[in-house]
């Protein structure tokens, strides 16, 4: 299993974890969902929404030859913490992210996010890619979209969405600022879907996402090494 160590004391610092594309309308944010249209910058054959903006993504991408390193692997972070500016005030989620099968999007590959939302406590991940949340200093929690392509027409949507829920209460996994979490991305016998469990080490308590489609069927790593 490859093992990587990742501390994050704000989002300048971010490493392999970057800003997300929400492809929402344009428009103001509310305490109980994100609308602002934020964006990759479009390619020849990608578009998106109008009013969306592009935006810078610091990330770092590590490489291994280890055989099966892609198909499991595990992140350790240290959730930021509030200091004189609020971690969402340079953005409103950050992510780990990979590349996964898709039948039905460009290429046979989407990419999948697993994206935190500092000082928030969601309420829905939607279908289109979305997350609804409520305001909640200290608190992250977390959805996982997949992003596809469309093979004709070049549109992004996701693929897939779902909560991060926890395994002890059924409702969303909340972690707190300043504590340490892992996230495993690891495939099972069954190839069912890359599983992501994220388990907080500070509190014990976990949850695990399944990336299985009901459209476009289970969603495996691209690659076997990272």
């Amino acid at each position: 299993m490859g093992h990587r160590l990742l501390g994050l004391f704000g989002l300048a610092g971010l490493s392999a974890i970057a800003l997300s594309s929400i492809p929402i309308a344009a428009g103001a944010a509310t305490s109980t969902s994100q609308t602002l249209c934020i964006a990759h910058h479009p390619t020849e054959y990608v578009w998106y929404t109008g009013g969306c903006t592009g935006h810078d993504e610091p990330e770092i991408d590590p490489l291994s030859d280890r055989p099966g390193s892609a198909r499991d692997l595990t992140w350790t972070v240290v959730l930021p913490t509030d200091g004189a500016i609020n971690v969402d005030a340079v953005g409103p989620t950050f992510w780990i992210g990979g590349t996964v099968t898709d039948p039905n999007s460009r290429y046979g590959q989407a990419f999948l996010e697993l994206q935190f939302y500092p000082n928030s406590i969601t309420t829905g991940c939607t279908a289109g890619g979305g997350y609804n949340v409520v305001f909640s200093p200290n608190t992250y929690t977390a959805c996982s979209p997949v992003w596809e392509v469309s093979r004709k027409g070049g549109s992004e949507s996701a693929a897939f969405n779902a909560m991060l829920t926890d395994t002890a209460t059924g409702g969303p996994l909340m972690m707190h600022a300043g504590d340490t979490i892992t996230d495993h991305q690891y495939v099972t016998p069954a190839a069912d879907g890359m599983h992501i469990t994220v388990t907080d080490l500070t509190t014990g308590h976990a949850g695990t996402i399944i990336l299985n489609s009901k459209i476009d069927g289970p969603l495996m790593p691209a690659f076997d090494r990272q």
